[in-house]
């Protein structure tokens, strides 16, 4: 799927959800954790009629998500005992943080085999 594509679908997703959400809990916070976020979070606060403060993104929230799944798949572990962190932007920009991130409490880099222990 392109950029547009994805843009397009979730649009008309986030813009349905969230008439259904205003409907029938109009004093809600809406808190939007899809991509891409930034537009995402312009549809909901549009088609929500929310004050901005009520329209909330949670950026790179999906993408730690993804990097502890590669952690926990590289390491053998489950990825419930990972702690992760990263600078996401697009899957184009996704930034691992690696040095910032530990498994059990020991840092990702002394896990790692060497060569895998580098962002490429």
């Amino acid at each position: 799927m392109s950029r547009d594509d994805l843009v397009n679908t979730n649009k008309a997703i986030v813009k349905q959800v969230t008439e259904e959400v205003v409907k029938y809990s109009p004093n809600s916070i809406l808190i939007i954790v899809s991509n891409p976020l930034d537009a995402m979070c312009h549809v909901a606060y549009k088609f929500s009629g929310f004050p901005k403060h009520r329209v909330i993104g949670m950026a790179g929230i999906l993408d730690s998500a993804r990097m502890s799944c590669f952690l926990a798949e590289a390491l053998d572990v489950s990825s419930r005992i990972s702690t992760r962190s990263c600078s996401a932007g697009t899957e184009i920009q996704w930034c691992p943080l690696p040095r910032y991130s530990t498994c059990a409490g020991i840092p990702i880099p002394e896990l790692l085999p060497k060569g895998q222990d580098r962002v490429r």
